[in-house]
């Protein structure tokens, strides 16, 4: 891997690499400063670029080839006219106080799901069973909490296909459902007929249901079905593009600007 491109995938965001990795036996260690002109203080919200001194912390980050990596970042500290006080000026992906990232603490959730036991997890990534205990049941309150979110007030299902049935040799698919509200792809389910939807517990306990007003489909019959029983109180609308393409010869084709939606 090129030597840029490796360094951008290590460091975070708002941080710059200022030094060379030094290698130990089982470890690398990385320097880092933060690129910033000013911070806001977390008391008042006003800004500061007044350095008051600079501390040193060194938070643990996600393992490259079984080697435990370390951000060692020179924090500035910043002193407050208003408040007459310094304050530490924050680092995104790091939470205040602690001393992983948080995508190595997403890293440890990952290896609790796909290892036998928490204490090879431990082992593995050489940490104590306090933190892969604390992190892993902390990032299963993260996953609860984007479950618990109620569904958007406009859906749109679409069908994408996924895979080659092995076995029989046809084309499997997967419904996926975008809130439109907000700009973003809310599940992706296997299947995509009414009855397998249905079945899927996680799909069914999201909950505000009764909350969609508009469900955007095409001219499936399987997906008209599915949204009046997903979605009671829905208005269903069919998308325009799969209308007019009805009365269009084949020959012609539609870009994604084209798209729009019609009452059904």
């Amino acid at each position: 891997m090129p030597r840029q491109d490796f360094t951008h995938y290590l460091k975070l965001p708002e941080l710059k690499i200022t030094n060379d990795a030094k290698t130990g036996k089982a470890a690398y260690q990385f320097e880092l400063i933060k690129t910033s002109s000013f911070e806001v203080c977390p008391k008042c919200a006003n800004k500061s670029s007044v350095i008051y001194d600079h501390v040193w912390t060194k938070p643990q980050d996600t393992p490259i080839r079984n080697k435990r990596i370390y951000l060692k970042i020179k924090k500035r500290r910043f002193f407050c006219k208003t408040c007459k006080t310094p304050f530490t000026e924050p680092v995104q992906g790091i939470k205040k106080g602690f001393r992983t990232t948080e995508r190595f603490r997403k890293h440890i959730m990952w290896c609790c799901d796909h290892f036998s036991n928490l204490s090879s997890v431990q082992k593995q990534l050489d940490v104590s069973a306090w933190l892969v205990h604390t992190a892993y049941y902390e990032q299963l309150g993260v996953q609860l909490k984007k479950l618990q979110n109620p569904w958007a007030t406009t859906i749109g299902i679409d069908e994408h296909a996924f895979r080659k049935n092995k076995k029989y040799g046809h084309r499997e698919f997967t419904t996926i459902f975008v809130e439109y509200s907000h700009n973003r792809v809310r599940e992706m389910v296997l299947g995509r007929s009414p009855a397998e939807l249905l079945a899927n517990e996680r799909l069914t306990s999201i909950p505000g249901r009764e909350n969609v007003k508009n469900v955007i489909i095409d001219l499936s019959k399987n997906y008209r079905k599915l949204a009046t029983e997903l979605f009671p109180k829905c208005q269903i609308i069919a998308d325009r593009f799969h209308v007019v393409r009805l009365f269009m010869p084949k020959t012609i084709h539609f870009s994604s600007e084209s798209r729009h939606t019609s009452h059904w």
